[in-house]
């Protein structure tokens, strides 16, 4: 958040109250954060989905604002620019209100998103398949809905997964093989004295 580089932080963890002077300090949203239940998931993607809508409304309202402009400062008349346009772009006086993003940043207030999971492991959010599908096509979610010449229309929102476990593999808990073939970064905090544990990391991740 400091580098820019983040504009909302949404976690799933059944520890998350026991943290919340940590969340405070952070700027996360009670709000935004869930127990990992089987529902959790769909709760964080359908919240991306809403940025996604919210961020495209920014968007038309940008372009008629433009288009507004790019009218009153032609020869265009008055009464031949369309409604809408004025609606979209005036105050209740008539005067030109621009439009501002939601988020203030290097992107053009397209959103970046980030999930943060502590303490999963062993949870209905783990367990679920959504879940591992959301990591593997975490880039992919929030997809934008329409297509024009217009950098900012395109692709999707993206969401950058982090995730904090005790094991690397676990019967029935550890984080799914899909997941640990994919990994993007791997921090290995303190020593682990289990010599297997240490060869699967090795296996997985280099």
């Amino acid at each position: 958040k400091n580098a820019g580089k983040l504009d909302r932080c949404f976690v799933i963890s059944p520890t998350i109250k026991s943290n919340q002077a940590l969340l405070d300090s952070l700027g996360i949203d009670p709000n935004d954060c869930f127990e990992p239940n089987k529902n959790a998931i769909k709760h964080v993607t359908d919240l991306i989905n809403h940025e996604r809508d919210e961020f495209e409304d920014y968007l038309d309202k940008k372009e008629a604002y433009d288009e507004y402009m790019q009218n009153i400062n032609s020869d265009i008349p008055f009464h031949h620019i369309d409604p809408h346009v004025i609606l979209q772009s005036t105050d209740c006086f008539g005067n030109p209100v621009e439009p501002t993003p939601k988020y203030q940043n290097d992107q053009g207030g397209r959103p970046m998103l980030a999930l943060f999971m502590d303490d999963c492991q062993s949870t209905p959010s783990f367990r679920d398949r959504k879940f591992s599908r959301l990591v593997l096509t975490h880039r992919h979610v929030g997809q934008m809905k329409y297509k024009k010449n217009n950098s900012q229309r395109k692709g999707a929102l993206g969401v950058s997964i982090f995730i904090a476990c005790q094991n690397f593999k676990a019967s029935g808990g550890g984080l799914p093989r899909e997941i640990r073939n994919n990994c993007t970064q791997l921090a290995l905090v303190g020593k682990s004295k289990d010599e297997d544990e240490k060869k699967s990391i090795y296996k997985s991740v280099s």
